[in-house]
């Protein structure tokens, strides 16, 4: 088995998404990717914290796009931010159950990431086939 690995050098925000096309294509391109597919995009959504601490809104949202553009039926966008951002505010005060799974989902909004993807699916007319979730 070989593996790829490509770099594309990008100075500003303004060429994140030819970054990402010149990077799959470099790789191998999307060729795997059949009509009608369900596909996960797990960026990394460390925190609520802006990019560069976690993944960039463009490159994700330049994902979304290729992936609907090669005939995607559905993309998630899914990811689990680590324990010490989820849990609860007050779980120390006994309430051990402090886990808060949405914590996630805002940070996809805080960070950006849902408005630059969901930008892409209205500008392809597709919000019924994009969904962000955490798991």
């Amino acid at each position: 088995m070989t593996s790829t690995a490509a770099v594309a050098e990008n100075a500003d925000q303004n060429g994140i998404g030819a970054a990402i096309r010149l990077v799959v294509d470099l790789t191998g391109g999307m060729d795997w990717l059949e009509a009608g597919q369900t596909v996960v995009i797990k960026p990394a959504l460390n925190s609520a914290g802006q990019f560069p601490f976690t993944a960039s809104p463009v490159a994700c949202a330049e994902l979304v796009r290729m992936c609907l553009e090669r005939g995607a039926g559905m993309v998630f966008v899914a990811d689990e931010m680590g324990f010490e951002h989820t849990m609860l505010k007050h779980w120390k005060t006994g309430n051990y159950a402090g886990y808060d799974k949405d914590r996630t989902v805002h940070a996809f909004r805080e960070t950006g990431i849902a408005d630059a993807v969901n930008q892409v699916a209205d500008e392809l007319d597709a919000r019924d086939r994009i969904h962000i979730t955490t798991f």
